[in-house]
């Protein structure tokens, strides 16, 4: 039993790895934006 126990709570957590890299990286990943047009940021 205690293999079993080992085996779903390896499962849960290369699960939830891949769920926060794939969340991370592949869908949609945040963009920065500068926005420029109200004052001036230092950006030029």
């Amino acid at each position: 039993m205690n293999d079993n126990l080992q085996t779903i709570l390896v499962i849960i957590t290369v699960g939830f790895a891949a769920w926060f890299l794939v969340k991370k990286f592949l869908w949609n990943p945040k963009k920065k934006k500068n926005s420029c047009d109200k004052d001036d940021c230092g950006c030029h």
